[in-house]
């Protein structure tokens, strides 16, 4: 390793890649004062600093004249076999200075006429791997070992305050956590390091959750926007073919409009709702109209069977209550690899919650509480939003009978209504978007002409 020597601090020249603020020194001149300089300043053969800037001036501050250096000559660390007394005589801050003088020296000696082949730069250096990069080899050098560390590493040093740079030298916060709490603005950073090591985890955990839940989101809207468009692609040519197919048979009725055009429906005439209403925040009001069409259809003691997401749970609950009575909550489980991933909350979730409020006392069948789709039978053949027939069959056959009439006011692409003809009902839908009502009439083709 590099020999500590001294040298007049006047000798010691300062490039224009060193940091500009510096900070408050006169704690670490106090504590230079009181202890002396326990880790010596690095320079180049040619006097120029290498790191430790602050106590340079933290010594120039209390009037030395000279002070204890190490020669950091990137030729002779890079023939050092040993990184790990890189690793241990330096710090993370100071091996990221290394790091870069490793790299000029490689660079340098590249662009001149005397040119570092590869075949030479072997020569001379045997540990080093034909084909690998410059900052690997930096890396490497350096005592970091990969060059992702040592980019995080530089990070730190080139984004971080003063504060988060000394917490990733003494080892109070990682190379990676330190190169996220580095992201955010210096007071933040500043904040997170003086709340201790939880404070810096929990911190880090929060930045990098919110990351992967943008990155994923970013994802799943491109992956719907794709899967919509061929939906609507195939939508388009169901509508077409059939434009001679009513949307009124002996069995179902078929509605292009809102949920709360059900208002006109004769009152008392449904016996079960069972629907999947959109899950987002933008649409709960839904359910304030949902519960007061359930309360006009529904015929005494019929149920309202709702397929919800967890995160608005409380608020939907609130929102039915207004018209109707709560029973129950059942579970359907969407077993397989593919379970949503809630970010904000850290959950992947297998289930989903079913609700069940009625108009009055209950007067449907006894029941299991515990729904189940097939393992991945995910389907979004016919909507982006669209469950399976599997899932939904398990539900709706628990309650129906032949001959009673289900209604779904969010009926997307149909399959609440193909599962409820199948089982022998009557059936109405509603939807506002006109290619799903084509998609829905093209799937029950089979179960009805017109009337």
């Amino acid at each position: 390793m590099p020999e500590i020597t001294t040298l007049p601090i006047s000798s010691i020249t300062v490039g224009k890649r060193h940091r500009l603020d510096l900070g408050n020194i006169t704690h670490l001149a106090d504590s230079i004062r009181d202890i002396g300089l326990l880790q010596p300043i690095g320079v180049g053969p040619d006097n120029s600093l290498v790191f430790g800037h602050r106590r340079l001036e933290a010594c120039r501050s209390l009037g030395w004249e000279s002070v204890p250096v190490r020669i950091v000559d990137a030729p002779a660390i890079m023939a050092e076999h040993d990184e790990n007394e890189v690793r241990k005589d330096f710090t993370p801050s100071e091996r990221v200075a290394i790091g870069r003088k490793i790299e000029e020296f490689l660079g340098n000696r590249r662009g001149q006429r005397t040119d570092i082949t590869a075949q030479q730069l072997q020569e001379n250096f045997p540990e080093v791997q034909p084909g690998q990069q410059t900052r690997d080899i930096a890396a490497e050098k350096s005592g970091f070992g990969n060059g992702k560390t040592y980019q995080q590493a530089k990070t730190v040093v080139a984004n971080g305050t003063q504060e988060l740079v000394d917490a990733m030298d003494r080892g109070d916060v990682s190379i990676s956590a330190a190169a996220t709490i580095a992201k955010l603005p210096p007071a933040e950073q500043q904040a997170v390091v003086a709340g201790g090591k939880d404070a810096a985890l929990e911190r880090v955990r929060q930045v990098r959750d919110a990351k992967n839940a943008a990155v994923v989101s970013q994802a799943n809207q491109i992956r719907r926007e794709q899967k919509k468009a061929v939906q609507d692609e195939r939508a388009a040519v169901a509508v077409h073919a059939n434009q001679s197919l009513s949307p009124i048979s002996d069995r179902f009725r078929i509605i292009h409009g809102n949920c709360e055009q059900a208002l006109s429906l004769e009152a008392g005439s449904v016996d079960w709702i069972f629907t999947d209403p959109p899950y987002p925040k933008e649409f709960l009001p839904l359910f304030e109209t949902l519960g007061r069409v359930a309360a006009h259809v529904l015929k005494p003691g019929g149920a309202l069977l709702a397929m919800v997401g967890q995160f608005h749970l409380p608020e939907v609950i609130r929102l039915l209550e207004t018209n109707l009575s709560y029973h129950w909550m059942l579970s359907y489980l969407t077993p397989g690899g593919k379970s949503p991933q809630i970010f904000p909350r850290r959950v992947n979730t297998f289930w989903k919650p079913v609700l069940c409020f009625t108009k009055g006392e209950y007067s449907g069948p006894w029941i299991g509480d515990v729904v189940r789709s097939e393992p991945n039978d995910c389907d979004k053949r016919h909507h982006h939003w669209g469950q399976s027939e599997s899932g939904m069959a398990d539900l709706m056959r628990r309650f129906v009978k032949a001959g009673e009439t289900v209604m779904d006011p969010f009926l997307g692409g149909g399959t609440s209504g193909v599962v409820a003809l199948d089982l022998g009902c009557h059936f109405i839908g509603y939807d506002v978007d006109q290619i799903a009502v084509g998609t829905a009439l093209n799937r029950m083709r089979e179960y009805g002409d017109a009337a």
